[in-house]
């Protein structure tokens, strides 16, 4: 049998030692064939030392699956430390991808478990360590290990791709990034001017859908519940929300002169906002000139008429936590709004402050913050905001409206999953440039006076004073 195949690979070359092309006769072909089954046969005689490796055989007993990861799943740090995520976290992992990895039940040896490969997966992809180590560490050969990471992964991104990474929409694109016309253009391989009207149609549809669901009309109990959350969170009575209002970076719309021109020499449109203690918006006013006297914003506004008219269903007076004292809900906000019976804002530093007079200064500024927080959040989220936002007037306001209810809805989302109001955000990022805050207006009323001497008092007796306002002012 060897010297039939010398004899047929010496015909098969020529004298220069390079293979060359040879008419096979008959008997060429069954020597092919034989020398083909001959090793065939060679190769299957050899016998395998082991069926499963004694080391292996011990994977019910010693694997890191049985001994380690039952006391893992007692000490949450370690878990997260281990495998990267939470146990909350792999638990919804496992139960998404669970049915895709169970083994064929009717297999005599015993079966790898879908937890125990998503195990084996998570710490590969946690640490990169070889295959041959998790092959040690969990009693499972490298073959089988080989097999396994690479089916639990392709599962992972089937199932979670469409949850976590869906395909990107230019309306998304643009709202999140701020990403111009011409390059979304470019992305999708849609015209321009296609894009504009995509986004305008889109927008308006979202607005229409979307404001009755995040963002309706504020009720009595409504506000009722705001003041609530206020005195318990920010420790500030009869507060049914902070408002503020900024300048909105836009691009100069055609033929509009100086309409959009404001005091900063940039063209914006001015948007107010209500905020609750929990960051959301209340209600949203968009569409002033940038060019308008900021102390007539606030009194042109729809918001402020609504206030003015007495039909913006703000609860009746009430008393004061623990006091006698009954006075108006009211919203606070900052020295760009006028003083009256239903606004709080903070005593001007021009005239000195007195010891009482910073006190209350501390305690409105701390209620109102969230105001301008809310405002940080929704610039952080939606990157069109630190751009100039190139769409005519009309679309910004559609944008910036749903911008908001969008904002709210996260909000919700966010309060359920940790049940308190905070966010931390980078104070860095904010950009200042793009929404910049209402210029201070002159101008109170009486009874604005008579309630803010009566809540300054209040915020400096024992009954309404909180324990470190002496440490802050």
């Amino acid at each position: 049998m060897i010297r039939a195949c010398q004899a047929f690979n010496a015909r098969c070359r020529d004298r220069h030692g390079s293979v060359s092309r040879v008419h096979l006769s008959k008997m060429d072909v069954e020597t092919v064939l034989t020398v083909i089954l001959y090793r065939r046969l060679k190769r299957g005689n050899r016998r395998r030392r082991y069926w499963v490796h004694p080391i292996l055989t011990t994977r019910l007993t010693e694997s890191h699956y049985i001994i380690l990861y039952p006391k893992l799943r007692q000490y949450g740090p370690k878990f997260f430390n281990y495998f990267r995520m939470s146990i909350k976290s792999f638990d919804d992992l496992l139960a998404l991808i669970n049915e895709e990895l169970v083994a064929d039940e009717n297999t005599v040896r015993y079966t790898i478990s879908p937890e125990e490969k998503l195990i084996i997966t998570l710490r590969y992809l946690a640490t990169g360590c070889s295959l041959g180590t998790l092959s040690y560490d969990y009693r499972i050969g490298k073959s089988t290990v080989a097999t396994i990471i690479p089916h639990v992964c392709e599962t992972i991104w089937r199932k979670l791709k469409p949850i976590v990474m869906s395909e990107p929409t230019k309306e998304k694109w643009f709202i999140a990034t701020g990403e111009s016309f011409a390059s979304l253009s470019f992305v999708y391989r849609i015209s321009k001017s296609y894009i504009s009207r995509v986004i305008r149609d889109v927008l308006k549809v979202l607005k229409q859908k979307l404001m009755p669901i995040a963002m309706p009309p504020p009720t009595k109990n409504d506000f009722k519940r705001i003041e609530k959350d206020f005195w318990e969170k920010w420790n500030m009575p009869n507060c049914i929300s902070s408002i503020d209002g900024k300048h909105v970076r836009i691009r100069a719309p055609p033929n509009s002169g100086s309409l959009y021109f404001n005091y900063k020499d940039y063209f914006s449109i001015v948007m107010l906002a209500l905020v609750d203690a929990n960051y959301k918006f209340v209600a949203v006013d968009v569409g002033s000139y940038g060019k308008e006297g900021d102390s007539n914003i606030f009194r042109k506004s729809t918001i402020g008429k609504k206030i003015a008219n007495n039909d913006f269903n703000i609860p009746e007076a009430k008393r004061l936590p623990q006091s006698n004292v009954s006075l108006p809900h009211f919203i606070i906000g900052d020295e760009a709004f006028p003083l009256s019976t239903y606004m709080m804002k903070p005593f001007s530093r021009r005239t000195g402050l007195d010891h009482q007079k910073e006190i209350f200064n501390y305690r409105l500024c701390r209620a109102r913050r969230v105001a301008e927080n809310a405002f940080g959040l929704l610039s952080q989220v939606f990157r069109v905001f630190y751009t100039p936002i190139a769409v005519l007037p009309s679309t910004c306001t559609d944008l910036i409206l749903v911008a908001c209810c969008l904002h709210n809805l996260l909000r919700d989302a966010y309060l359920e999953e940790n049940s308190r109001p905070h966010y931390v955000r980078d104070e860095n990022e904010n950009p200042t440039d793009n929404m910049i805050p209402l210029t201070r207006t002159r101008g109170q009323a009486n009874d604005g006076i008579h309630i803010r001497e009566q809540l300054k008092l209040y915020f400096n007796s024992e009954i309404g004073q909180v324990a470190w306002q002496q440490n802050y002012y």
